[in-house]
């Protein structure tokens, strides 16, 4: 079992500064080809891009690239909402339930 009482707790936060500046004159529709840098990642760029596109209350929308850029359009700041009847809303939830039972007899 691992110390626990050893363990350092930091708070840490990453300034999105620079990632806030980029992406506040963007607008729904764009697509926007951005090359990354030595030592950085796809992943750990499009994750700063999203924490600071959700500060501007923005969404992005990857698109696949290869691993020296990263490529994204601006998407719809609203969800989409699907046109599903009630009926159907209350036959998943009791499919859910009916799983989720099943497994817990099964344990």
């Amino acid at each position: 079992m691992p110390f626990f009482e050893k363990a350092k707790v930091t708070a840490t936060s990453e300034d999105l500064t620079s990632y806030m500046k980029f992406l506040e004159p963007l607008v729904y529709g764009q697509r926007v080809e951005q090359p990354i840098e030595n030592g950085e990642t796809t992943r750990k760029v499009m994750r700063s891009l999203n924490r600071a596109a959700d500060r501007l209350n923005k969404r992005l929308v990857r698109i696949p690239s290869d691993a020296s850029k990263v490529v994204f359009r601006v998407g719809r700041t609203e969800r989409r909402k699907l046109n599903i009847p009630a009926e159907e809303i209350a036959r998943r939830v009791a499919k859910a339930k009916a799983t989720l039972a099943a497994k817990a007899k099964a344990e």
